[in-house]
């Protein structure tokens, strides 16, 4: 059951889940999904008829909410609402991953809260720049690497004519070299699609003084001390420049994105518009029913305090 938790000062919506009525039943039930870190803890507590009643009464309205097809578009809410709501939506993704929870040597973290708000103010900064819808970033990060930052495509390598600064060779003949084309950080760039990304910085004609500093690229890439930061301009630049070639076809971009120019991959760009179109939905409706509810709870306060003033007048009668 999905609810409001009115108790000030706690989170404006909870998770109920009805257990059995035995209570040894209930409570193995629990335990299973604490051990499946599907909850942080342990929690019960009895409730009364009516109470449940109230519980499955306000559960009807917000799946009513959810499946209204009219929800809320997320240019529609402003920045710093915006990037609340892709920080959780960034810290859900990471902390779900099993590479974060699962018992291994290879165990990853998950994004902290204040990495999270940080990447989520960068995804809508760098959205803004580029002209890209802020979902198909949270699309693409989420089909990348759940925004963990991990290397990828460890064992991917390419025939080049020459070999570059900062290229890791593995192998030469004749004329042409074989070299490491592993990807990096959360965008899961490759090293040979960085070059190239740069390159159409070093060309571009955009003001990128109106980016956060940690976000404006150097004059000269250096991939062994990159900052980590700016691979989320590089991404979107990548993605306009995609877009461009393309002429807006978002499902050709998203899946040269991950493919090429000459060979898109179309099922992680399905991929990519599944999860932007949860966050879409989730996120747009979210924010209106917070407001709905922010505006309610005015309303009654304002009703208490109209109480409350006229008890008073009428004690002074």
């Amino acid at each position: 059951m999905l609810t409001v938790d009115r108790t000030p000062g706690k989170l404006p919506y909870r998770i109920l889940v009805r257990l059995p009525d035995d209570w040894v039943s209930g409570v193995m039930e629990l335990v299973q999904l604490e051990a499946k870190h599907l909850i942080s803890r342990v929690d019960y507590a009895w409730v009364s008829r009516s109470e449940l009643s109230q519980y499955l009464h306000e559960t009807t309205l917000f799946m009513t909410a959810y499946n209204d097809p009219s929800f809320g578009s997320l240019q529609q809410i402003s920045s710093a609402e915006l990037q609340f709501y892709v920080r959780q939506f960034i810290r859900f993704k990471s902390t779900t991953d099993p590479r974060t929870w699962k018992e291994t040597p290879f165990a990853l973290l998950p994004v902290s809260i204040e990495g999270a708000d940080f990447l989520a103010a960068d995804i809508i900064a760098v959205a803004e720049f580029y002209d890209i819808p802020v979902d198909i970033f949270l699309g693409i990060g989420a089909m990348e690497n759940n925004f963990l930052n991990a290397p990828g495509d460890l064992n991917n390598a390419i025939w080049k004519k020459r070999a570059e600064r900062d290229d890791i060779v593995l192998q030469c003949k004749g004329h042409k070299v074989w070299i490491l084309n592993s990807s990096i950080g959360i965008w899961q760039i490759t090293r040979q699609s960085l070059r190239h990304a740069h390159q159409l910085f070093l060309a571009d004609k955009r003001d990128y003084a109106t980016l956060p500093q940690r976000l404006r690229p150097t004059k000269k890439l250096d991939m062994e001390s990159l900052n980590p930061d700016v691979l989320t301009t590089y991404a979107g630049l990548l993605l306009r420049d995609l877009l461009d070639h393309f002429d807006g076809d978002m499902a050709m971009t998203t899946g040269a994105y991950n493919g090429t120019i000459h060979h898109p991959n179309l099922r992680y760009a399905a991929g990519v518009e599944l999860v932007a179109s949860y966050a879409r939905r989730v996120i747009g409706i979210t924010a209106g029913l917070s407001r709905m509810a922010a505006s309610q709870s005015a309303f009654v306060r304002e009703k208490d305090l109209a109480e409350v003033h006229s008890e008073a007048a009428a004690g002074l009668q």
